[in-house]
């Protein structure tokens, strides 16, 4: 009769680390992978509103410098938005920030282009045509109204993103 206690004691003791053991480890693995991939979104965050940050001074810098007799040679900094997915961080960031970034990025690629424009049309040989000056300072006007609303919106996104990454930060904690 020993035997066969021990052996039930034995069956029980190993159903009962077996019934707690495993959705234990589990859930301390979802956590501990939640935990990481809030780190890897803070760390993507914090590169992008220094990116925005950087593009905010080169807006500023672009509407100082730019006129219809200069060109600029620079264009905004996008090489952490083009390195970065931030659809991987759709249940981790708010969703209204994302949605806030990706319009951002997508005015200031639009505005690149206006500004590669004017670069390659102070270099072409359309300088020469009649109407160059003319068409010249209609891409600068409107790469000088771009500038000016997008370095609004471009501070506006800092003070959400600061928000965000206070939430993100404060919820590691709790």
């Amino acid at each position: 009769m020993m035997l066969f206690e021990e052996i039930i004691a034995s069956f029980i003791a190993t159903l009962l680390g077996v019934l707690l053991g495993i959705p234990s480890a589990l859930w301390i693995d979802r956590k501990i992978k939640l935990c990481n991939e809030r780190e890897r979104a803070i760390a993507v965050l914090s590169a992008l509103k220094e990116e925005i940050n950087h593009n905010v001074s080169l807006l500023k810098q672009i509407q100082k410098e730019l006129s219809s007799s200069s060109v600029i040679f620079y264009n905004l900094d996008l090489n952490t938005w083009r390195a970065t997915s931030l659809e991987d961080f759709e249940t981790i960031i708010d969703h209204d920030v994302i949605c806030r970034i990706f319009r951002l990025y997508y005015e200031y690629e639009h505005l690149s282009r206006k500004i590669d424009v004017q670069f390659h049309m102070h270099y072409s040989p359309t300088r020469a045509l009649q109407g160059y000056l003319k068409e010249r300072e209609v891409i600068v006007n409107a790469i000088l109204v771009h500038a000016a609303v997008l370095e609004k919106e471009s501070e506006q996104l800092l003070n959400k993103i600061d928000e965000e990454l206070k939430r993100m930060k404060d919820s590691r904690r709790g």
